[in-house]
């Protein structure tokens, strides 16, 4: 059974019968494929259904196709570049994280101990609250991690990050939106208190 997101991008019962066929016929292939560069089932898994959805937007040019053995070979050429697409974001997301985390311990290092209580106190608070937010931030969805990433570490713009995620302006919005929402209501409250002394 085709997933929802699936479903919701297909326009005519023709069109969802063939896919639904489709789908049917070549998921397993399609997640071997993806399995083998990703080895990760649940990544695996949504790059199958991202794969089928890049089918479904270059619908016309599959159902044109008139040999099994060419309309396989194009699924699981997409299915392939899919998962080393998502391969490839993982991997820029782990250095990203990597970096932060070094540029973080690099700026303890480089800090000057104060001799005045407050400014101790301050910086205690400070680095507490920077752990914090690196810890909620690894765990969030890698679809909001993605954005409150490139936008603060890499400093892009909400059209950089669309053209490089690959989405809408609006969508980048709505994800940056709902992390902050995700992030306070997963302990974020607690740096506004603390913010606040």
């Amino acid at each position: 059974m085709l997933p929802i997101m699936i479903v919701m991008a297909i326009e005519s019962e023709e069109d969802y019968s063939f896919v639904e066929k489709l789908y049917d016929q070549y998921e397993k292939h399609m997640y071997v494929i993806a399995f083998s560069i990703l080895h990760h089932r649940q990544d695996s898994e949504d790059c199958v259904h991202e794969a089928v959805l890049t089918i479904v937007n270059c619908l016309d040019s599959f159902k044109h196709l008139d040999e099994e053995r060419k309309l396989k070979h194009l699924i699981l050429i997409a299915t392939k570049n899919k998962a080393i697409d998502l391969y490839r974001r993982k991997k820029r997301q782990l250095e990203v994280e990597a970096s932060m985390a070094m540029e973080i311990d690099e700026g303890l290092l480089a800090s000057d101990v104060a001799d005045e209580e407050s400014d101790v106190v301050r910086m205690v608070i400070n680095e507490e609250n920077q752990r914090l937010v690196a810890t909620l931030v690894r765990e969030l969805d890698d679809i909001y991690r993605d954005v409150i990433l490139l936008k603060f570490e890499q400093e892009m713009t909400t059209k950089e990050i669309a053209k490089f995620l690959n989405i809408t302006d609006d969508l980048v919005r709505m994800r940056y939106m709902r992390a902050r929402r995700l992030l306070i209501e997963m302990g974020g409250e607690a740096l506004y208190e603390a913010s606040k002394t």
